[in-house]
């Protein structure tokens, strides 16, 4: 228990700088400058990680579709471009309905090239307002992107 119990003026902390007040002024000037370096140097990283990522820029996210009739086939697609410094390859898109069939590039868009991604959406089981979201997986800095299409599916039949 004597360890416990010693005073303060045998710790570490105050035989280091019981030389001087100066050391002391001292110690607290370069921890907080050490820190700032170190955030700045990872900070610059960071940075750098998303300049030299690939980067979608759709010219439209969200398509509405005029009215329709129920049975209907619809296509529509979705250009976008990529803007990043890398090649930019789509993993996966995933749509919450069967009805709702994309197709996208295979292969990598080089930067600064244009590609489309093409909807497939069968309406015979649609009935009025739809709003579908699909995500779209890539090596994107911003992936799951997000486009949507809305349409009105007209269900009455003519007679």
């Amino acid at each position: 228990m004597q360890h416990l119990l010693s005073p303060i003026s045998n710790s570490v902390f105050y035989t280091y700088f019981k030389r001087s007040r100066l050391d002391l002024l001292l110690f607290f000037i370069r921890v907080p400058l050490v820190l700032i370096a170190h955030l700045l140097i990872l900070g610059s990283y960071c940075i750098s990680q998303d300049i030299n990522a690939a980067k979608f820029k759709f010219s439209e996210r969200t398509i509405k579709h005029p009215k329709v009739k129920a049975g209907e086939v619809l296509l529509i697609n979705y250009v976008f471009e990529n803007v990043g410094n890398t090649p930019l390859v789509i993993n996966n898109i995933k749509v919450n309905c069967s009805c709702t069939q994309p197709t996208w590039p295979k292969e990598p868009v080089i930067p600064l090239a244009t590609d489309t991604i093409r909807v497939t959406i069968d309406t015979k089981s649609m009935i009025g307002w739809q709003d579908r979201t699909l995500m779209v997986y890539s090596n994107s800095i911003s992936s799951p992107e997000k486009i949507r299409f809305k349409v009105m599916v007209d269900n009455k039949t003519d007679k």
